[in-house]
């Protein structure tokens, strides 16, 4: 049985984590991200966190200066650990990302959006392929973001 205090103590090292994978550069010690991933589904509302600043952020950011931001792996790290947990409900924010304009997309996510980030609509979108499919055939949207989630 959990004591408040246990909760407290809990949820400070969570937000603690959180706040680290904030300041985080490309990578994160193995060991960081098991013990974020041992969070499971506690962690999912804090890394949607990470991506909906990001989304909020971007109509203000500099995208002509190089990038200052603390955070600025924050929205891949939040990205890549929601797939991992397979939080399908998080695939609506992170194609809310992917909508954006090709500098932004830059700025958060750097050359992963050509490369790798189709891992995470792999794990997102299993189930959700008419949300894809919609996604992908919007001509609006980035053409390098419409080939990752197609």
């Amino acid at each position: 049985m959990h004591t408040d205090g246990d909760l407290t103590r809990a949820n400070w090292g969570l937000a603690g984590l959180i706040a680290e994978l904030r300041l985080s550069d490309f990578t994160i010690d193995r060991k960081k991200l098991v013990k974020i991933l041992s969070y499971g589904e506690q962690l999912v509302p804090h890394l949607d966190a990470l991506l909906r600043e990001a989304i909020e952020k971007s109509p203000t950011l500099d995208l002509s200066s190089p990038q200052k931001d603390s955070d600025l792996f924050a929205a891949v790290h939040a990205s890549y650990l929601l797939a991992q947990l397979q939080a399908e409900k998080s695939l609506d924010l992170v194609l809310e990302l992917l909508a954006k304009k090709q500098a932004v997309l830059d700025y958060w996510l750097h050359e992963l959006v050509q490369d790798d980030i189709w891992e995470v609509i792999f794990h997102l979108g299993q189930n959700r392929l008419g949300k894809l499919e919609d996604f992908m055939v919007n001509q609006e949207h980035n053409i390098f973001s419409r080939l990752a989630v197609g």
